[in-house]
Protein backbone atom coordinates (compact mmCIF):
# COMPACT_ATOMS: atom_id res chain seq x y z
CA UNK A 1 0.00 0.00 0.00
CA UNK A 2 2.63 2.39 0.44
CA UNK A 3 4.55 1.77 -2.52
CA UNK A 4 0.97 2.26 -4.36
CA UNK A 5 0.60 5.79 -2.88
CA UNK A 6 4.35 6.98 -3.05
CA UNK A 7 4.07 6.14 -6.42
CA UNK A 8 0.64 8.05 -7.24
CA UNK A 9 2.74 11.02 -5.96
CA UNK A 10 5.97 10.24 -7.85
CA UNK A 11 3.94 10.06 -11.21
CA UNK A 12 2.17 13.61 -10.48
CA UNK A 13 5.76 15.32 -10.44
CA UNK A 14 6.47 13.51 -13.68
CA UNK A 15 3.02 14.42 -15.44
CA UNK A 16 3.40 17.92 -13.79
CA UNK A 17 7.24 18.08 -15.47
CA UNK A 18 6.06 16.86 -18.54
CA UNK A 19 3.25 19.00 -19.41
CA UNK A 20 5.24 21.77 -18.51
CA UNK A 21 7.87 21.44 -20.53
CA UNK A 22 5.67 19.68 -23.99
CA UNK A 23 2.72 21.63 -23.65
CA UNK A 24 4.14 24.98 -21.21
CA UNK A 25 1.36 24.25 -19.06
CA UNK A 26 2.25 25.87 -15.64
CA UNK A 27 1.91 23.63 -12.22
CA UNK A 28 -0.76 24.89 -10.11
CA UNK A 29 1.24 25.35 -6.47
CA UNK A 30 -1.96 24.31 -4.70
CA UNK A 31 -1.74 20.90 -6.20
CA UNK A 32 1.85 20.70 -5.45
CA UNK A 33 1.51 21.58 -2.18
CA UNK A 34 -1.52 19.10 -1.52
CA UNK A 35 0.50 16.42 -3.23
CA UNK A 36 3.31 17.33 -1.08
CA UNK A 37 1.52 17.12 2.14
CA UNK A 38 -0.06 13.57 1.46
CA UNK A 39 3.30 12.68 0.78
CA UNK A 40 4.42 14.19 4.41
CA UNK A 41 1.54 12.24 5.73
CA UNK A 42 2.05 8.92 3.75
CA UNK A 43 5.90 9.10 5.16
CA UNK A 44 4.82 9.76 8.90
CA UNK A 45 2.20 7.37 9.07
CA UNK A 46 4.35 4.38 7.22
CA UNK A 47 7.23 4.90 8.98
CA UNK A 48 6.46 6.22 12.47
CA UNK A 49 2.92 4.49 13.16
CA UNK A 50 2.15 0.86 13.00
CA UNK A 51 -0.79 0.86 10.25
CA UNK A 52 -2.62 -1.63 9.41
CA UNK A 53 -2.39 -2.45 5.75
CA UNK A 54 -6.12 -3.24 5.25
CA UNK A 55 -8.69 -0.18 6.44
CA UNK A 56 -11.36 -3.13 6.52
CA UNK A 57 -9.74 -4.53 9.38
CA UNK A 58 -8.94 -1.46 11.41
CA UNK A 59 -10.07 -1.80 14.85
CA UNK A 60 -7.86 0.68 17.02
CA UNK A 61 -8.65 3.82 17.08
CA UNK A 62 -5.50 5.37 16.49
CA UNK A 63 -5.46 3.39 13.31
CA UNK A 64 -8.96 4.88 12.29
CA UNK A 65 -7.62 8.15 12.47
CA UNK A 66 -4.42 7.30 10.71
CA UNK A 67 -6.58 5.98 7.92
CA UNK A 68 -9.34 9.06 7.37
CA UNK A 69 -6.26 11.24 7.52
CA UNK A 70 -4.75 9.60 4.42
CA UNK A 71 -7.96 9.34 2.66
CA UNK A 72 -8.45 13.08 3.96
CA UNK A 73 -5.18 13.91 2.28
CA UNK A 74 -5.08 11.43 -0.59
CA UNK A 75 -8.54 12.20 -1.73
CA UNK A 76 -7.76 16.22 -1.80
CA UNK A 77 -4.26 15.68 -3.46
CA UNK A 78 -5.67 13.69 -6.21
CA UNK A 79 -8.87 15.80 -6.54
CA UNK A 80 -7.10 18.89 -7.15
CA UNK A 81 -4.29 16.85 -9.58
CA UNK A 82 -7.21 15.67 -11.40
CA UNK A 83 -8.98 19.27 -11.80
CA UNK A 84 -5.71 20.76 -12.44
CA UNK A 85 -4.99 18.15 -15.14
CA UNK A 86 -8.48 18.85 -16.77
CA UNK A 87 -8.25 22.38 -16.08
CA UNK A 88 -5.02 23.01 -17.47
CA UNK A 89 -5.90 20.50 -20.84
CA UNK A 90 -9.07 22.85 -21.67
CA UNK A 91 -8.07 26.12 -21.13
CA UNK A 92 -4.81 24.78 -23.18
CA UNK A 93 -6.98 24.08 -26.62
CA UNK A 94 -9.14 26.76 -25.61
CA UNK A 95 -12.21 24.24 -24.96
CA UNK A 96 -13.57 26.03 -21.59
CA UNK A 97 -14.00 29.60 -21.06
CA UNK A 98 -14.61 29.05 -16.94
CA UNK A 99 -12.89 30.39 -14.55
CA UNK A 100 -10.64 27.69 -11.97
CA UNK A 101 -13.21 28.73 -9.31
CA UNK A 102 -15.40 26.55 -10.98
CA UNK A 103 -13.82 23.41 -10.44
CA UNK A 104 -12.56 24.11 -7.00
CA UNK A 105 -16.46 24.48 -6.34
CA UNK A 106 -16.73 20.64 -7.34
CA UNK A 107 -13.49 19.96 -6.03
CA UNK A 108 -14.74 21.01 -2.61
CA UNK A 109 -18.05 19.14 -3.51
CA UNK A 110 -16.54 15.81 -3.96
CA UNK A 111 -13.73 16.48 -1.26
CA UNK A 112 -16.32 17.41 1.41
CA UNK A 113 -18.57 13.80 0.01
CA UNK A 114 -15.33 11.73 0.61
CA UNK A 115 -14.43 12.91 3.76
CA UNK A 116 -17.87 12.79 5.55
CA UNK A 117 -18.83 9.39 3.84
CA UNK A 118 -15.09 8.29 5.05
CA UNK A 119 -15.76 9.30 9.14
CA UNK A 120 -18.88 7.15 8.45
CA UNK A 121 -17.32 4.11 7.76
CA UNK A 122 -14.29 4.27 10.22
CA UNK A 123 -16.72 5.95 13.26
CA UNK A 124 -20.15 4.74 12.28
CA UNK A 125 -21.36 8.18 12.68
CA UNK A 126 -25.16 8.64 12.47
CA UNK A 127 -25.23 10.99 9.13
CA UNK A 128 -28.87 11.78 9.52
CA UNK A 129 -28.42 14.70 12.53
CA UNK A 130 -25.00 15.78 10.71
CA UNK A 131 -27.00 16.68 6.71
CA UNK A 132 -30.01 18.45 9.57
CA UNK A 133 -27.70 20.44 10.86
CA UNK A 134 -25.64 21.24 7.98
CA UNK A 135 -29.01 22.03 5.96
CA UNK A 136 -30.37 24.20 8.24
CA UNK A 137 -27.01 26.25 8.91
CA UNK A 138 -27.16 26.23 5.19
CA UNK A 139 -29.89 28.06 4.93
CA UNK A 140 -29.30 30.56 7.72
CA UNK A 141 -26.07 30.93 6.32
CA UNK A 142 -27.46 31.57 2.22
CA UNK A 143 -29.82 33.74 3.32
CA UNK A 144 -27.86 35.95 5.17
CA UNK A 145 -24.84 36.78 2.46
CA UNK A 146 -27.62 36.80 -0.30
CA UNK A 147 -26.56 39.68 -1.62
CA UNK A 148 -22.72 38.87 -1.47
CA UNK A 149 -23.86 35.43 -3.27
CA UNK A 150 -25.44 37.42 -6.32
CA UNK A 151 -22.42 39.48 -6.64
CA UNK A 152 -20.47 36.82 -6.61
CA UNK A 153 -22.44 34.37 -9.08
CA UNK A 154 -22.47 37.52 -11.11
CA UNK A 155 -18.53 37.05 -11.45
CA UNK A 156 -18.53 33.88 -12.10
CA UNK A 157 -20.30 34.25 -14.73
CA UNK A 158 -18.66 37.24 -16.64
CA UNK A 159 -16.15 35.10 -16.37
CA UNK A 160 -17.40 32.17 -17.93
CA UNK A 161 -19.50 34.01 -21.03
CA UNK A 162 -16.54 36.92 -21.33
CA UNK A 163 -18.22 39.72 -22.74
CA UNK A 164 -15.59 41.55 -23.78
CA UNK A 165 -11.65 40.40 -24.53
CA UNK A 166 -8.91 41.73 -23.37
CA UNK A 167 -7.75 44.51 -26.15
CA UNK A 168 -11.21 45.94 -26.74
CA UNK A 169 -13.14 48.80 -26.62
CA UNK A 170 -16.09 49.18 -24.88
CA UNK A 171 -18.55 52.28 -23.92
CA UNK A 172 -20.75 51.62 -20.13
CA UNK A 173 -22.81 54.35 -19.79
CA UNK A 174 -21.23 56.99 -21.83
CA UNK A 175 -17.92 56.08 -21.16
CA UNK A 176 -15.81 54.75 -23.07
CA UNK A 177 -12.47 53.16 -22.83
CA UNK A 178 -10.04 49.92 -23.63
CA UNK A 179 -10.43 47.08 -21.08
CA UNK A 180 -6.76 46.06 -20.19
CA UNK A 181 -6.92 43.32 -17.50
CA UNK A 182 -9.88 41.09 -16.14
CA UNK A 183 -10.34 39.72 -12.53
Amino acid sequence: MFLYLVAFCIIHYATAIVLRKKFSIVFDNKTLLATSLFLIMIISIFFFGNLESNPRNVTLLDDKIYWLLLITFGSHAILQFLFWFLYSLLRHYQLTRLPRFTFNIFALIIFTFTVVLSAKYFFAFDLAGFLVTSTVISAIVGLSVQDTLSNLFAGVSLQSEAPFTIGEWVDLGGQEGKVVDQN
